[in-house]
């Protein structure tokens, strides 16, 4: 439920600020059959979940995808507002 996702996020938040602070970027993390995959783009941190066969990049890809449609979004819609 919504506890889990709230305690879902701030975990990943920790890990990574973590990775930050040492002057680093969290790209992925293996976790048994499963790659976690994450794309920092200004304030937002977009992350997918694949199987570990996937290549990373391919799912990085995708998250990149994923911020064009968010960008288009919403400046569609700050235009629609301004109009």
């Amino acid at each position: 439920g919504e506890a889990e996702l709230t305690s879902l996020a701030a975990v990943m938040q920790a890990l990574i600020s973590f990775v930050r602070e040492g002057g680093d970027e969290l790209r992925h993390v293996d976790a048994g059959n499963r790659r976690v995959v994450f794309l920092a783009r200004g304030p937002l941190y977009l992350v997918a979940v694949s199987d570990v066969e996937q290549p990373p990049e391919l799912t990085v890809r995708m998250l990149h995808y994923l911020h064009q449609q968010i960008i288009l979004i919403l400046t569609s819609s700050v235009e629609r507002v301004l109009d």
